[in-house]
């Protein structure tokens, strides 16, 4: 009697394929199983639930611990007791992005941006914000200022040393100094005072004192460094942030905003933004530039500057929102391994697709995977019991808050 060998399942699900057509070494359906390479099934652990109750949509796992996403806020839990620490408020029950950098842990909502340093186990806003009272001028008649119009304009410096935006506070006739009254105290904070000749023109520091007078005269030309933060803005916050070379990046609705070179946490709200076609859907920085996932499609960002960049179009499959990572090519197998170190990985409507560090993108299985281009999804890479994957769970949108969901994975070596 003639014997039938059926080929291992080892390219998993096909879902496009007829029965009868199903490419060998494919199956219609695989649900809390793994699939090795050599097509051996094997039934996926269990979970244990450790703290019931609704409302969590955001996970960050790193040395500081366990940063969960529940309701308006993010919560550190401690893995001992599970209780959680409130870390920030983030002002909307929504998916919370977390992204690390230099260190930093930068943790981006729609409504709130806040970072925590990586020498402080405290949460604060990004950017350092202008006092909340801005002082006001007056002549002094005595002092050095020859008799003249000048600009004052005033900034302040937080406690690690950053500074905020430049305000310009006024233009005004003078004689001999000027005098700020009603200053706003801070502890741990100092002022910086910016002037212009007399007649006007660039300004420059004039005075830098602790933010612990309400009121300050000064007497002497400004004969110090110029203006640096005069337009700046602190960053806006937003669904996606990342950083590099120097800058932050973040994406808030259809706009990807990025920072000041050297000054990640302020913006020039004139001009360093770039819009795309409807909502971003996920970014992610490779040595060479960025991709950026929106309503048509994925861009490619050509360049490490992000006022030369050159848009190109490198996909037309819509990705699942929120579903990118970066990925260690090593785990990619021989096929992406050569010659590069990482790549940008994201589920799209055609399946997993793979983006090198210098633009190229590759689909792994658009044959057989098709999805709903409206689905929001988390992925991670795993490595369990020997086997490497990538699994992305997906829900439906339009919901901010993922209620149910699938697994959907991908077997990388």
């Amino acid at each position: 009697m003639a014997s039938t060998q059926v080929p291992l399942p080892k390219l998993g699900v096909d879902l496009l394929s007829r029965p009868a057509s199903a490419a060998k070494g494919a199956v219609r359906s695989a649900v809390n199983v793994d699939i090795s390479n050599a097509g051996v099934f094997s039934r996926r652990d269990g979970y244990t639930t450790v703290v019931p109750g609704g409302g969590y949509h955001s996970l960050h796992a790193d040395d500081r611990g366990l940063f969960v996403g529940r309701g308006n806020g993010v919560y550190l839990v401690d893995e001992v007791t599970l209780s959680g620490t409130t870390v920030c408020d983030m002002l909307l029950e929504a998916p919370v992005d977390f992204s690390e950098y230099n260190g930093n842990l930068y943790i981006c909502g729609p409504q709130a941006f806040y970072w925590i340093p990586a020498d402080s186990a405290d949460a604060r806003a990004v950017g350092v914000a202008l006092p909340n009272t801005l002082p006001s001028l007056s002549s002094t008649g005595t002092g050095q200022l020859a008799d003249s119009t000048y600009s004052v304009a005033l900034s302040w410096v937080d406690e690690r040393g950053e500074e905020s935006p430049t305000k310009l506070l006024g233009v005004l006739p003078l004689v001999g100094g000027v005098q700020l009254s009603g200053l706003e105290l801070r502890e741990g904070f100092r002022y910086r005072i910016y002037m212009s000749p007399p007649n006007g023109g660039e300004l420059y520091l004039a005075a830098e004192f602790d933010a612990t007078f309400t009121q300050y005269v000064v007497l002497e030309r400004a004969e110090g460094a110029i203006r640096s933060t005069q337009y700046l803005a602190p960053m806006p916050p937003g669904n996606f942030v990342r950083g590099d070379k120097g800058r932050l990046y973040v994406a808030a609705g259809d706009t990807l905003w990025f920072s000041e070179p050297m000054r990640p946490h302020l913006t020039d709200p004139r001009h360093n933004f770039i819009k795309f076609s409807g909502d971003i859907r996920f970014m992610e920085i490779m040595n060479f530039g960025m991709y950026v996932g929106d309503d048509r499609g994925v861009w490619w960002l050509a360049g490490t500057d992000p006022t030369k960049f050159e848009l190109q179009s490198v996909s037309d499959a819509l990705a699942v929102k929120r579903s990118s990572l970066t990925i260690l090519t090593s785990h990619l197998g021989e096929r992406f391994s050569k010659g590069e170190n990482n790549a940008a990985l994201w589920l799209s409507a055609q399946g997993y697709m793979v983006g090198s560090v210098r633009g190229e993108v590759t689909p792994l299985h658009p044959e057989r995977v098709r999805l709903a281009a409206d689905l929001e999804g988390k992925s991670v890479f795993v490595t369990r019991k020997g086997v490497k994957q990538v699994i992305t769970l997906t829900a439906a949108a339009p919901s901010l808050i993922p209620t149910f969901g699938v697994a959907t994975d991908d077997l990388l070596q």
